[in-house]
């Protein structure tokens, strides 16, 4: 390492202050301490670690001056996308000299070691602003800038601030790897420096052919023909094992980079996710705390919101009374809210939150039952919910990470635990009529034969403003998703675009909401090739019961056959009434018809038929 001669005062100011926020300190630790862990020692956390390391830092501060070691700490720090060091971060986001550096310059690179993907000035701007502002707050308190001059630093924007200079962070299956050290730095087991100085030795989940599989399926027009002819046309996957939680495969966008630290459309996006939401957030509870049936009978008319806001179906067309199961795989919008209005918020908001894994917090309205989010979801997020489902309603947070060894061979389980979201009866009853969806539904177009499956749909709607503003036809829609599973594997699939503006829309019309569908179903096939995909089992807990078209009751004898259906219901919530309906009708017409007389059949074993008069 060069050592620095001179570190600009504004700098040191901004260092020293966030000292007492954890920059630096990082479990209680003095500047000295970290460089001396950095440069001398291993990350064991034992007594004897931490006895050396104050050994050393005391050495190291009767030998060199405080800027001295602030120096040295300096140079070889972490600053993400940049590197290692505060000169080469300097010109990579800056294009400045460290003496040209501003207060606010200053303050954003002090905020980047803590957790150096988040803190991104490129990828995450406003996390990186945010953390800015917070420095430069900690640096008036401490006298080391005037109130004026600490204004005029948070007044500065971070685009006006950034000049970034690309770096050289390229490896293969690049999205993949970013997923990783996003794991590394949001596990407060880790310090940057055990991350990026120690050597580890990082044992993932990585499935090289599934995700070699995904970029070709996403960067080619062979597999999938109708892609927009649209450079802002972006599609993102993330494709992960149903039973345990790992990730084998991310598609990070439609031209795939073998930059780690570009945008990822598969876990870096947050869009609504349209109907896809609706499993999770209005049926399941309705299983889950009511024990609705399948065939739970809802009736599909105009309706409004609690508040009195008006929605409808896509269409503007309405069904009437119809079943659960049916109302789930045409993806109706009025039986969804109905549903979640019936469970109430209160239940239904933390049912769906612990499916999630939001990286943020957001307080659930009754238009999230349609997917209208105010931040929305990842692909990475609606896989680990649907997962769950396909696996007895046990949910394990989707990752990259297996097991972590160190360079003295410790080594640490990164696996989380699996915890129970809900009852298999709920997880077993949303998986059966999502297989609707996918047999005769509205996603039959990602069914894969030999791969019993189940799936959702979801499709977004511009404001009325966007489309008046950008010209945007009816048949316009932001964002089309897919999400299903098998036993086996779960994948979540996002398409849409890069920003709103004229010609920036899926056209259903051109059949591109059908896109995610397709892209699941290749990518289903190829993971799914030459291994058992078995079919989900049936719970004790659901029993099965054959049931009148569009009720909750028992036939009656001499119910049409056509009339008749096979529904699920929670055990001991099973019907016992029979229905009435047909036996009324039967006695209406036999009322009115008089009985036969001079009856007369015999057998003609010419024709085989036998004829009655």
């Amino acid at each position: 390492m060069i050592i620095l001669g001179l570190i600009y005062v504004d700098l040191l100011g901004a260092v020293r202050a966030n000292i007492t926020e954890g920059f630096g300190a990082e479990g209680a630790s003095t500047i000295t301490q970290q460089l001396v862990k950095n440069l001398f020692l291993n990350n064991e956390k034992a007594l004897t670690r931490k006895v050396q390391e104050q050994y050393l830092a005391i050495k190291l501060e009767q030998q060199y001056s405080k800027d001295q070691i602030l120096t040295m700490y300096l140079n070889q720090i972490y600053l993400g996308r940049a590197g290692y060091g505060v000169k080469i971060a300097a010109e990579t986001y800056f294009n400045k000299s460290l003496d040209e550096l501003s207060i606010a310059d200053a303050a954003l690179l002090a905020g980047i070691p803590r957790r150096p993907s988040y803190y991104d000035p490129i990828q995450n701007p406003e996390n990186a602003e945010s953390r800015r502002n917070l420095i430069i707050g900690l640096m008036e308190q401490q006298g080391k800038i005037t109130a004026e001059e600490a204004e005029e630093a948070r007044n500065v924007s971070i685009e006006d601030q950034i000049d970034y200079t690309e770096t050289d962070t390229t490896s293969p299956y690049a999205a993949f790897y970013s997923e990783v050290l996003k794991e590394l730095e949001e596990n407060d087991d880790f310090t940057v420096n055990d991350i990026y100085n120690s050597g580890l030795q990082v044992y993932t989940s990585l499935d090289t052919d599934a995700q070699e599989h995904v970029e070709n399926v996403l960067e080619s027009d062979e597999i999938i023909t109708n892609y927009p002819d649209n450079p802002d046309f972006q599609a993102g996957i993330t494709l992960m094992d149903t039973t345990n939680g790992q990730i084998k495969a991310i598609g990070s966008g439609r031209q795939q980079s073998s930059n780690r630290n570009d945008f990822n459309y598969a876990t870096d996006i947050t869009r609504q996710p349209g109907s896809t939401i609706k499993p999770i957030l209005d049926y399941a509870p309705a299983i889950e705390y009511l024990q609705w049936s399948t065939a739970h009978v809802l009736v599909d008319e105009p309706h409004e919101y609690s508040n009195g806001d008006e929605f409808g179906n896509f269409g503007g067309t309405y069904k009437g009374a119809i079943s659960m199961r049916s109302a789930l795989s045409s993806s109706q919008n009025v039986p969804a809210v109905k549903a979640l209005q019936e469970v109430g918020l209160e239940r239904a908001e933390p049912f769906a939150k612990q499916l999630l894994t939001l990286d943020h917090e957001e307080t659930f309205q009754e238009a999230y039952a349609l997917g209208g989010f105010d931040k929305g979801v990842s692909t990475k997020d609606m896989a680990g919910a649907y997962a769950a489902f396909g696996n007895g309603g046990t949910f394990t947070e989707p990752h990259t990470i297996r097991k972590i060894v160190f360079a003295d061979d410790r080594e640490i389980n990164l696996e989380p635990e699996p915890v129970k979201a809900m009852e298999d009866y709920t997880a077993y009853m949303i998986t059966d009529m999502l297989k609707t969806v996918v047999s005769s539904g509205t996603g039959q177009q990602a069914n894969v034969a030999g791969v019993p499956l189940a799936g959702k749909t979801g499709t977004t709607n511009f404001t009325l403003a966007q489309r008046e503003q950008h010209n945007i036809p009816s048949s316009g829609s932001p964002d089309s998703w897919f999400a299903g599973y098998s036993t086996n594997y779960t994948a979540a699939v996002w398409t849409g675009y890069d920003g709103v503006k004229e010609g920036n829309y899926i056209n259903r019309d051109n059949n591109e909401n059908r896109i995610a569908q397709h892209i699941f179903k290749s990518v289903m096939e190829q993971i799914s090739a030459g291994k058992e995909s078995s079919d989900f089992v049936k719970p004790d807990s659901v029993i099965e019961r054959r049931v009148e078209r569009g009720t909750e009751k028992l036939p009656s004898s001499g119910t049409p056959q056509s009339e008749i259906v096979t529904e699920l219901f929670v055990r001991g919530a099973e019907p016992t009434e029979e229905s009435e309906t047909y036996e009324e009708e039967e006695e209406e017409e036999l009322e009115e018809l008089p009985s036969p007389t001079g009856l007369q059949a015999s057998y003609d074993e010419s024709s085989e038929q036998i004829i009655v008069s």
